[in-house]
């Protein structure tokens, strides 16, 4: 009976601050995508009050009060009121907080290359730098460009040229912190996505203040993963029957043609300038894309009619017909234009 009573008093004494924790939970998930209607906490603040501060306030009061519940409403019917449940019933309990405290203290691992002592620099050599704040200020222009997203310092040299948004979106920001700019996508209010982040990877240098070996990357040097490919498809000779097996040739990110709808596309040149990176795209060489194009790789959304407008130049024809080798070297030849903001690039397509 007196185990019962602080049971209630545990129900009693969380449920009001329970309630205000779970309401101000939402309240900051909200601010964290609407920050600018609260300017006095930015997005980065929301973020954090969010992600870390209510956590640890929201998920101890839930785990007493519905562990408390859960051992009242035990109590109530004799036929579950036994210790060897109740000791499974506080096991769970356990084993599901052990799950959210794990989850809340488990971080990614930065993709790309490794930083701390052992990091190296793209074609580096012995030699080393220090990422300070002093060192990242000393690239500062279009032609070596390195900027601080959330801590981390990227090469966005050989990527300013296939942003969508031009190279004027990241260049003020060369040699400097983008974390805000990143963030907010400039200021318009909403942070990137996942896919954006992890295409960050191939151009990380490390965290600041680390240590690395190797000198910086060459600003002319491709990102590696971005298509940003500096080989040029091979050239055809005479009249191509566009072929199943013709198409399976052509498999790789410097000579990449794919079927869209019984229509063969050249997108080698599309790669460097696909909003979503050329890693969307690549694994589809070669072969028949038509359910990836038509569901952007399976979120269920199709692209824009921008988006097919910009499949007509690099149009080889449709599948078994046969194409003069003019009409392929024309393909070959096309610029894709600058998506910009209706497929922006690190908002994954």
């Amino acid at each position: 009976m007196a185990l019962a009573l602080y049971f209630f008093k545990a129900i009693r004494w969380t449920a009001i601050p329970l309630a205000i924790a779970g309401f101000l939970t939402l309240l900051s998930g909200f601010t964290t995508t609407k920050y600018f209607m609260v300017p006095v906490l930015g997005y980065n603040l929301s973020y954090f009050i969010h992600t870390i501060i209510f956590p640890l306030v929201f998920l101890p009061l839930f785990f007493i009060h519905s562990l408390a519940g859960t051992f009242i409403m035990m109590g109530r019917h004799p036929r579950i009121n036994r210790k060897p449940l109740k000791i499974g019933v506080v096991l769970l309990w356990f084993a599901v907080l052990g799950i959210f405290l794990f989850l809340y203290v488990a971080q990614a691992p930065s993709p790309g290359l490794s930083t701390g002592d052992n990091s190296t620099l793209p074609g580096g050599n012995s030699s080393g730098t220090t990422l300070s704040l002093a060192e990242i200020a000393k690239h500062n222009s279009e032609a070596d460009c390195w900027i601080i997203i959330n801590g981390k310092v990227y090469d966005v040299t050989s990527y300013l040229q296939s942003h969508p948004g031009g190279a004027d979106q990241i260049t003020p920001y060369c040699g400097e912190n983008a974390t805000a700019a990143y963030d907010t996508k400039g200021g318009r209010g909403n942070p990137h996505s996942s896919l954006a982040d992890s295409s960050l990877g191939t151009i990380l240098l490390g965290n600041v203040g680390d240590s690395v070996s190797g000198q910086p990357q060459n600003p002319g040097t491709p990102v590696p993963g971005t298509g940003n490919a500096t080989q040029s498809p091979p050239p055809v000779a005479g009249n191509v029957t566009l072929s199943l097996a013709e198409i399976a040739r052509h498999n790789s990110q410097a000579d990449c043609w794919i079927i869209i709808n019984n229509n063969v596309y050249d997108v080698t040149n599309h790669l460097r300038a696909h909003p979503a990176g050329a890693g969307t795209i690549t694994p589809y060489c070669g072969q028949d894309a038509t359910t990836a194009y038509d569901t952007k790789g399976g979120r269920g959304s199709p692209h824009s009619s921008f988006a097919d407008s910009t499949l007509g130049p690099i149009l080889l024809g449709s599948v078994g017909s046969t194409v003069s080798d003019q009409t392929v070297q024309a393909a070959q030849n096309q610029t894709i234009p600058n998506l910009g903001d209706d497929d922006e690039e690190w908002d994954g397509d």
